[in-house]
């Protein structure tokens, strides 16, 4: 009876649910409380030299603590255990006393608190989620009519005096914010939305629900967004209000960076010219075409002594003669059509013009390309190739590509026959 005192007076605590007290050795229940006999399935609820197997779970054999979890535990540890709805924790402590080991059990029903700890970790979710763009965020618990302020914006900081984390009778501050910062067309149909009556109404048949609004801001209203997602489990719900103009800037300012970046990734860097990706894709309509318009002409260019320039005067001042290139085809070129760099100092253009203004493009590519000059170099030099469509009805636009690259090389190796160096 001592030994048995001793232990309870150590163990024993108001709140634990269950209580009972085990031999190590044999197994058998020296004590249990009126929880624990109600919760056993004995038929025969004496547990004085019964088997804790056979009065708790009807088995016969060996429970877990003795068997595995004693040993492998030590004196002192917890199991969750999930029986359907109902989640328990099971504590238990091993003593020793007079020579022998007991251990003592005692279970909590815990599955209000993990209800409430999900609730609070989904609680915490959606808050992160929402203070992305949200600018105000509060907690607001429609019963009881108490909100609790989790995110501020400079008016509710400064015009409403709000302190973050701070508590608050929700209806009163929604007036309050009505009267002085809601357009006055808007404020009373606010008024009646931030009530308690107004928002157990809307978690009768859903979790969320959302609006807009308008608010001073100087001489002219803003738009503003609210936004009600309902507990899971509780009266509380989250509320954020968000700059809805404010909003619609930074989407205009993200999609405006996503085409920059979007434009990049078909832009050479250095030239500034279209690229080889920007090529293929723009082409892929004549790729596939069975007929070609008539007035497409395909033209090829290729930088000449690029390599000998890089070579003998640094590669600084043949990124010079690229860029001289690139302006001049451009200049030239860039009104009848597209141009591109596709390689190190090789450029197409896909142009749709008439034969009589592509001689004159031609010419005046041939004269800008002779009157470049720089402090590093006096002349730029760039082979060129160019095929009507018209001319060869039937071709594929692969075909028209080898003609114009061929007709490039031709004059690549007349321009080198003539000595002419850039």
């Amino acid at each position: 009876m001592e030994i048995l005192l001793e232990l309870l007076n150590k163990t024993i605590n108001k709140d634990r649910r269950m209580i009972h007290i085990i031999d190590v050795e044999t197994q058998e229940i020296i004590f249990a409380n009126k929880a624990s006999i109600d919760a056993s399935l004995a038929s025969d609820k004496d547990y004085h030299g019964r088997k804790c197997y056979e009065y708790f779970f009807n088995k016969s054999a060996q429970c877990e603590h003795c068997q595995m979890a004693i040993p492998k535990k030590g004196n002192s540890f917890d199991l969750r255990k999930d029986f359907g709805e109902k989640t328990e924790m099971v504590h238990t402590e091993v003593f020793e006393a007079n020579g022998k080991k007991y251990y003592v059990e005692y279970i909590d029903d815990i599955t209000e608190l993990c209800d409430t700890l999900e609730a609070n970790r989904y609680q915490s979710d959606i808050i992160k989620a929402l203070s992305k763009d949200y600018h105000s965020i509060c907690v607001a618990d429609y019963k009881t009519g108490i909100t609790e302020i989790i995110l501020l914006d400079h008016y509710a900081a400064e015009g409403l005096k709000l302190v973050k984390n701070e508590m608050y009778n929700f209806e009163a501050l929604s007036a309050r914010y009505c009267e002085q910062r809601v357009f006055k067309e808007d404020s009373e149909r606010m008024k009646q939305i931030l009530t308690k009556a107004y928002i157990a109404k809307q978690f009768r048949n859903k979790d969320h629900f959302s609006g807009i609004y308008r608010v001073y801001e100087g001489d002219s209203p803003l738009w503003y967004m609210y936004k009600g997602i309902k507990m899971p489990g509780t009266n509380r719900c989250i509320l954020g209000f968000q700059n809805v103009d404010e909003l619609i800037t930074r989407e205009d300012n993200y999609k405006s960076e996503i085409a920059k970046l979007i434009r990049q990734s078909y832009t050479d860097e250095l030239t500034g010219l279209s690229n080889r990706r920007a090529y293929r894709e723009n082409t892929s309509e004549y790729a596939d075409a069975n007929i070609l318009p008539n007035d497409l002409v395909v033209a090829s260019f290729d930088l000449n002594d690029l390599k000998k320039v890089n070579d003998t005067m640094g590669h600084a001042i043949g990124d010079e003669l690229l860029i001289a290139a690139s302006k001049c085809l451009k200049l030239c070129f860039g009104s009848y059509g597209d141009v591109y760099r596709i390689g190190g100092d090789e450029f197409m253009a896909i142009l749709n013009v008439k034969r009589k203004t592509m001689e004159f493009a031609v010419n005046d590519f041939a004269e800008t390309l002779a009157n470049w000059k720089s402090d590093n170099l006096d002349k730029v030099s760039v082979a060129t190739g160019y095929v009507y469509a018209s001319d060869f009805k039937g071709k594929s636009f692969e075909e028209l590509e080898k003609i114009a690259d061929d007709r490039m090389y031709e004059n690549k190796r007349f321009i080198k026959g003539k000595g002419c160096l850039a």
